[in-house]
This record gives C-alpha cells, structure tokens and sequence, in this order.
C-alpha cells in the first residue's frame, strides 16, 4: 500500500512542477487562425471586428481562469443593458470567460483546461487540450486543428506574463 501512495505523491509532485512556469497572470497579444498556407487571420471573439484583449491565470493549485474581450464593445450602461435584452446580446457576444482546472503535461508541450463553468453554459465540463510553447514571458498555446469552410485551421492564442 505505501509504494502505491508512494507513486501517487511523486505523480502529483511532478504535475504540480509541470504546472509552475505558467502560474500567474498573463496578458492576451495574439488572437489568430492560422490557415493551411500558414498565413493568419484575426480570430474573432464572437461578433467584435476588432482586436481582442484577454486575462489568463494560473495559480498553484491547478485553477485556471480566462476572461477575452472582443472589440470594439457597444456602449451602453448596466441599466440600459439589464433592462433592454436587444441591447444586452452585443455586449454578451462580445465577452467570452471560463474557470476551472488545468493540467500540464511538459514532456509533449500539452496544455489541458477543464472547463467548471463558462458564459456560454454548453461548454461546462468540456475539457480543451492544446498544443504550448513557453518562450521566456511568451506563453502561446494552439487548438487541435478543425475544418472551417472547407479548410483545416487551428487557432493559436499568445500571451505574455502580466506585469505585477
């Protein structure tokens, strides 16, 4: 019994080493879907034309946390937009945020999310898996690829470490 909780403590240990260069806040540069030719396009945050802006952070316990906004928003106050639903939808369609867990696995450069809980309740319990390259302050992660209009993209995201 005590070399199989042995493991287990050295297996956790090693999860949690895995997990330490992300922990903190980083700071969203870079949302793009990159096309087969290797050219990239600005990933929209849902209807916002404009260049998104976002928070990610990792604590030590393996919580992760994602807010990205796209822009431009609507203008409006919290009155107006509580009160108005047809007011209301641009401004949901412009935020997108999840919590949940997040796992490390080093050796192959994968990043996973356990999606808790998200604006967007469909996605609760959903687990993403992404590909990440931690250079220095630049943390950039990419989606496992997918067909969009007939073409196989991947989205990547890059971040880098907030200032304190």
């Amino acid at each position: 019994m005590l070399p199989l909780i042995a493991a287990a403590v050295i297996a956790a240990a090693a999860g949690n080493a895995d997990r330490t260069p992300l922990v903190g806040a980083w700071t969203l540069v870079a949302a793009v879907q990159v096309r087969p030719d290797g050219s990239t396009r600005p990933l929209a945050f849902v209807d916002s034309p404009g260049p998104a802006t976002g928070l990610l952070v990792y604590t030590a316990d393996g919580s992760v946390s994602v807010q990205i906004v796209g822009h431009p928003r609507p203008a409006t106050d919290r009155a107006t937009a509580t009160a108005d639903p047809v007011r209301a939808v641009p401004l949901l369609r412009s935020y997108y945020a999840y919590y949940g867990r997040f796992e490390v696995d080093a050796a192959h450069h994968r990043l996973v999310h356990h999606v808790a809980e998200s604006l967007w309740p469909a996605e609760n319990g959903t687990t993403y898996a992404r590909t990440y390259t931690l250079a220095g302050d630049r943390l950039t992660f990419d989606s496992d690829p997918q067909t969009i209009d007939g073409e196989r993209v991947f989205n990547r995201l890059a971040w880098v470490r907030a200032e304190p």
